[in-house]
């Protein structure tokens, strides 16, 4: 995968997980911190980045191409 499409899908995860806790925060208001462990979040963050590629492959006509690209990681 070239460097540009990775550093979207990146720069598209961070973006997609300010605004996931953003949400949480605004459903819990009573929470006192935004406390996480580190471990998880990176964890997260790695799952978020093999499911935006993943619907990238089923929604964009390059899709296979891409497809072989991850595969061949």
């Amino acid at each position: 995968m070239n460097a540009e499409t990775t550093e979207k899908i990146e720069n598209a995860t961070e973006a997609a997980l300010f605004e996931f806790w953003g949400k949480i925060v605004e459903i819990f208001p009573d929470a006192k911190s935004g406390d996480f462990p580190p471990d998880l979040s990176f964890e997260m963050s790695l799952t978020m980045e093999k499911m935006v590629k993943y619907w990238l492959i089923y929604n964009l006509p390059e899709g296979n191409q891409l497809l072989k690209e991850i595969e061949g990681e």
